[in-house]
């Protein structure tokens, strides 16, 4: 009735989010480390390389990540399905220019910036073009995952990621073009160009219209019948079906389902929605996780580790600069720039899809082929990391112009203590200060005024300017 493999794949599945994973979270790695670090040791490349010498390894190692690959995408889906359940239409509108702004101008800065570095090194044009591409782009289900686990998905720094991911979803089409293209075809690029975007627009345009106008009414008539399996099996059809669609015209299957949740977004079920998928949700995107640890070759790391190191440090180094640069170009606060340059820097998973596309129209030879992946997924194991340090990094950055901004000019704090604090140093400030000069109480008068400081200050008052909170 069951096949042993898959049911054993089940198994492993479940024993590493009730067994590996919450022992890990006792020793404060979080949960998505904690599924990649599962799959790194219990992929093919980690206990599974012993499976011949030691049998008995087969039962608790993944033989072929390719089986759970589809189960593992589902998760993206519904992570980003749930997300769109977030947002709304309007607030996603307000979001333009991340997304058009910052969105792009990362991407094709970044894209170009590793294509000069690779060709530098001595690889082909070819070779140089897909890997920029592809190593531009980031890691939408770390990415977002690791800010939800955060709670920084809501902040500012979630904002700015999700428009930056939202616009890279959208440069799929280009690349597989592109890569195609590279490969041989005989195409015709300003004609393949055109098409696949008047495609891809008129397939978004039907996700808008069918969400609208026929999923509401069709949940309305869902819950008319009382029946709680109809209400989730409707979205879920909404969620995998769009993906579907946009994975079928060349898009990311997870902007698809991101459209899904977004058209959901002002339905009176989305709550309901958003609690039961949930745990679905997390299982998946375990998965996902623990299939981007498999594909790490220890071996290779190991035979190479300073090309590999250094290819790592180059990608993560330049793409956080670029973001870092463009979040503050846009008059981004250098806070919320600090961490998405760290939360971003990180490669993303249609990387891992686009060199085994580059390989498979013989671009990249197979140990090009499997340095960018290994690098690619170093890259993504990093993310959880990066965001740690990038939040610290960033908080520091926030308390020192706290300090800046909000100090006090003229007056040495430092030798205060028990002393009252006026805010303000008018007529009623000055009343309140002479109160307290006959009761002995020392203090200290703040105003923004600086010619009333200057005058209170002559005068022998302990008056200081304080200095105006300048706008992020």
């Amino acid at each position: 009735m069951f096949e042993v493999g898959w049911i054993r794949d089940l198994l492993i599945v479940l024993a590493t989010a009730g067994l590996i994973v919450p022992l890990l979270g006792r020793l404060r790695i979080g949960v998505v480390p904690g599924f990649l670090i599962a799959g790194i040791l219990l992929g093919p490349a980690g206990l599974g390389r012993f499976v011949e010498s030691v049998p008995w390894l087969g039962w608790i190692t993944f033989a072929d990540p390719d089986d759970i690959e589809p189960f593992a995408e589902l998760g993206v889906l519904f992570l980003l399905f749930v997300i769109g359940l977030e947002f709304s239409l309007e607030r996603l509108w307000t979001m333009r220019r991340l997304v058009l702004g910052v969105g792009s101008a990362q991407f094709f800065l970044s894209a170009g910036l590793i294509l000069g570095a690779v060709w530098i090194l001595g690889q082909g044009f070819d070779d140089a073009l897909v890997i920029g591409l592809a190593l531009a782009l980031s890691s939408t289900a770390i990415v977002t995952q690791v800010l939800i686990e955060k709670h920084r998905f809501a902040a500012p720094i979630g904002r700015l990621s999700l428009g930056v991911l939202i616009f890279q979803d959208l440069m799929v089409v280009p690349i597989v073009i592109i890569i195609g293209m590279l490969g041989g075809e005989e195409v015709a690029v300003p004609s393949a160009v055109i098409s696949a975007i008047g495609l891809a627009v008129a397939v978004l345009a039907v996700i808008i219209v069918a969400g609208r106008y026929l999923m509401r009414p069709l949940l309305r008539l869902a819950a008319g019948t009382g029946s709680r399996e109809l209400i989730v099996a409707i979205p879920l059809f909404l969620a995998i079906g769009t993906a579907a669609l946009t994975g079928a015209v060349g898009l990311s299957p997870a902007l698809g389902a991101f459209l899904a949740g977004l058209l959901l977004s002002e339905s009176e079920y989305r709550h309901q929605l958003e609690v039961d998928i949930e745990p679905f949700k997390g299982l998946l995107l375990g998965l996902f996780f623990m299939t981007v640890g498999m594909t790490l070759d220890l071996a290779a790391l190991a035979a190479e580790p300073i090309a590999f190191l250094g290819a790592l440090i180059g990608v993560l180094v330049l793409k956080a600069a670029v973001i870092f640069s463009i979040a503050r170009a846009f008059a981004i606060a250098a806070p919320v720039a600090i961490e998405a340059a760290f939360v971003l820097a990180g490669a993303g998973e249609f990387a891992l899809v686009a060199f085994t596309l580059a390989q498979r129209e013989q671009l990249m030879d197979p140990a090009l082929h499997q340095f960018a992946v290994s690098v690619a997924a170093l890259s993504m194991l990093a993310i959880p990391v990066l965001a740690v340090a990038g939040r610290r990094l960033g908080g520091l950055v926030t308390r020192r112009n706290a300090t800046a901004r909000h100090g006090v000019d003229g007056v040495d704090t430092e030798s205060l203590s028990d002393h009252v604090v006026i805010g303000g140093f008018g007529r009623v400030g000055q009343t309140m200060g002479r109160i307290l000069d006959v009761e002995q109480v020392p203090f200290i008068a703040v105003d923004l005024d600086a010619e009333l400081v200057h005058a209170q200050r002559k005068a022998g008052r302990p008056a200081g300017l304080l200095r105006r909170r300048l706008p992020a």
